[in-house]
């Protein structure tokens, strides 16, 4: 077990490979222009295997990734978990998933691969910095069960491993079993909250997930999904009602945390978004009350 006030002894490599390294599986976003970016950091922080989910093979890419298909209209979670997958046919036992739109720093990769190291550990998560500023952009997720609300924690981890309720999808360590034994990312969201619900199922299964201080990251936030277009308020309702119903609980409890969730979400689009991307908000949770299958899962 990770005690949280230090590290862990180097990890065993992986019997398939003979890396102590993570591949790192990048779900790229259609057209990406920051691919290159990534995948350049990444060789510098150690990284030797590669797999790019996409459209189209990646053109001039370094690092020689392996290229994973899809349509261009999967969403993130499709995409997660078909890189993952082919990670694991690989042989490898845990991976790094990483936005296109971020840049490994210095001992990253070691840092979160020590974390993985621990069995009670399924998920352990980079602390995510601004691309051109100062400070902590994520160091984690709260999660309010009751009412759905998320809260999204910047402070410095105080602990070398420390427990959060979630971490961010844009650099998330994965270990692979438990992944396949959860039957990987939601795939009933488009963009957002996927990684919050993996979190919330893999904690439920009695497993720990960690935010690891000496990973750090640079992110541009909002570069998947451009931060100023309305499709954004439209994900982000859909996918805020999804994550609401599948936290169970009773009729009554599932309406009241909808209630509360649609609540806080429609004011955080007014503020971040403007008035004018609330009916793309509201269309969003619509969309789910037709009967999502996966709700249930």
């Amino acid at each position: 077990m990770i005690p949280e006030s230090h590290g862990l002894p180097d990890p065993e490599p992986n019997p398939a490979s003979g890396e102590t390294h993570l591949p790192v599986v990048i779900p790229a976003a259609p057209g990406s222009e920051h691919l290159a970016t990534a995948c350049t950091a990444a060789i510098k922080d150690g990284a030797r295997r590669f797999y790019v989910v996409s459209e189209r093979a990646p053109e001039d890419c370094p690092g020689s990734p392996s290229h994973v298909a899809v349509a261009a209209t999967a969403g993130f979670a499709t995409r997660a978990n078909a890189g993952l997958k082919a990670a694991a046919r690989d042989g490898h036992r845990a991976a790094l998933l990483l936005n296109d739109d971020t840049q490994l720093l210095t001992g990253s990769l070691r840092a979160l691969a020590d974390g993985l190291s621990d069995p009670q550990v399924a998920v352990a998560g980079a602390v995510l910095l601004p691309w051109e500023s100062d400070g902590v952009q994520q160091s984690g997720i709260r999660v309010f069960e009751r009412t759905g609300r998320i809260q999204v924690l910047q402070e410095e981890p105080s602990n070398t491993y420390t427990t959060r309720d979630a971490v961010s999808g844009a650099a998330m360590g994965i270990n692979l079993d438990t992944f396949a034994a959860l039957g990987g990312f939601c795939e009933a969201y488009t963009f957002y909250f996927e990684d919050v619900d993996y979190c919330h199922r893999v904690r439920a299964q009695g497993h720990r997930v960690v935010v690891c201080r000496d990973a750090r990251v640079r992110h541009r936030e909002g570069g998947t999904q451009s931060r100023e277009s309305r499709r954004v308020a439209w994900h982000l309702g859909r996918s805020q009602a999804i994550f609401a119903r599948r936290l169970g609980g009773s009729f009554v409890t599932r309406q009241l945390r909808l209630a509360t969730a649609m609540t806080l979400g429609f004011g955080w689009t007014g503020r971040r978004l403007g008035p004018r991307a609330l009916p793309q908000f509201a269309a969003g949770v619509w969309t789910t009350r037709g009967g999502l299958g996966a709700l249930g899962d």
